[in-house]
């Protein structure tokens, strides 16, 4: 499905020096790098430097119960500004921003050897049967069949949306070859790469 990066959205640490460090270095950091991003994360950074301003005045003053109150809505507002950071990333395939704005990436998964997609022939002529390599925080897929013409005309192409990540398949033409890729659809529409794609004669 090609690769998918992950924000860590919580915020490390449980006493108060590292929460303080955490939240500066956002701020510091979205507010220093929020040109290279879309505009829909650059006020994030301005309401949580307000946020985090409430929440110093609060100790300040000994108000513990609005500190509190002000210290959920930081770790709240991280959440929220990490989820947007990670669609900003995937869409437009650029890791690098997550140590830009302050952000860190989870560390991936084991490598697997499942490929990201394979396809075989059913026991009934005409059927196939899909195998996709589940992408997280996927709510469907796409998956394009296209019938490869063997006599000069042209390829027919459709396409198949799926939620399951094994699927069967029927009214494939019989002794044709198609080429089959996937894509995976995430949150808002976000699209994921195609797979590579593979080729099968159907039985």
């Amino acid at each position: 499905m090609g690769k998918y990066f992950h924000v860590n959205g919580g915020i490390l640490g449980n006493n108060r020096g590292e929460f303080n460090a955490t939240v500066a270095n956002v701020i510091a950091q979205m507010l220093l790098n929020e040109g290279q991003v879309t505009g829909t994360l650059t006020y994030k950074s301005v309401d949580m430097k307000s946020t985090n301003d409430k929440y110093f005045a609060a100790i300040g003053s000994r108000n513990f119960s609005v500190a509190k109150s002000e210290k959920a809505n930081l770790r709240y507002m991280h959440k929220v500004i990490a989820n947007d950071v990670e669609r900003e990333i995937n869409t437009f395939n650029k890791p690098e921003l997550a140590g830009l704005l302050g952000f860190r990436l989870k560390q991936p998964p084991k490598s697997q050897n499942k490929p990201p997609i394979t396809v075989v022939n059913d026991v009934t002529p005409g059927n196939i049967i899909v195998d996709l390599l589940k992408v997280e925080g996927a709510h469907e897929y796409f998956i394009e069949c296209t019938l490869i013409s063997e006599t000069g005309g042209p390829n027919v192409i459709t396409t198949i949306r799926t939620t399951n990540c094994h699927s069967y398949f029927d009214g494939f033409v019989v002794g044709a070859k198609y080429s089959f890729r996937a894509q995976a659809v995430l949150a808002n529409n976000t699209l994921v790469n195609w797979t590579p794609s593979v080729i099968l004669r159907i039985n």
